[in-house]
């Protein structure tokens, strides 16, 4: 994983838009939200930092590119399996105060509470996520906002946004072009094919996971 985020803020320093979606567990120790790989072997509070990725990594790598807009998408704030061994257990993930300038950040529930994780490929929130953002003319404000008002009524679940974006983003712009001002050259298409995409490798790791713990 630390590979590939470091791999991820070399690809954003030749500009346009960076987006990170992460769908897993992820917990918070002592304020830090951390991302859990597949195989972390935690027993101890004092593990985490060992075992896992400190999700503020991504956001450095974004302050480094400087490429202008980013997109975190977390939908990551599963129970902790781990909170019985823990000293100083917090449900959910904590709320990110500072981010680059130009940056939105999108978490599946509210700050220290639990999202659903869902019966069918996707979560209910990456299921909502998914539709809104193929709605041409929807602004990324009203693509969330969107998302939001349809988990509550379904789950009661409310997913909670920080942005300090300048301008105005598309994943899909009102004539089906090219997102706009400040957007570089990412589009909805693009994106939710890559989101596809980790979600496939993401099965398939847990998958080679399950078969090697059997073994």
């Amino acid at each position: 994983m630390e590979d590939v985020i470091a791999d991820f803020g070399n690809r954003l320093k030749r500009g346009g838009v960076g987006l990170f979606y992460y769908a897993g567990h992820g917990l918070q120790a002592n304020g830090v939200n951390y991302l859990i790989p597949v195989g972390a072997r935690i027993e101890k509070e004092s593990d985490v930092k060992y075992e896992t990725v400190d999700a503020g990594r991504i956001l450095d790598e974004m302050a480094n590119a400087n490429n202008g807009l980013n997109i975190v998408i977390l939908d990551a704030c599963r129970d902790n399996p781990y909170s019985r061994s823990f000293r100083s257990a917090s449900r959910g993930l904590a709320i990110v105060n500072t981010a680059p300038v130009g940056t939105f950040i999108s978490y599946s529930t509210g700050p220290g509470s639990v999202a659903r994780d869902g019966d069918g490929r996707n979560s209910p929130y990456t299921a909502a996520l998914l539709q809104f953002m193929k709605r041409p003319g929807l602004t990324i404000e009203d693509v969330f906002k969107g998302v939001r008002q349809r988990l509550r009524k379904e789950t009661g679940q409310v997913p909670w946004e920080l942005s300090s974006l300048e301008g105005k983003f598309f994943f899909i712009p009102e004539n089906g072009g090219k997102s706009a001002a400040k957007a570089g050259d990412a589009s909805a298409p693009a994106i939710q094919s890559e989101m596809e995409e980790a979600k496939r490798l993401a099965e398939e790791r847990r998958n080679l996971e399950e078969e090697r713990q059997t073994l």
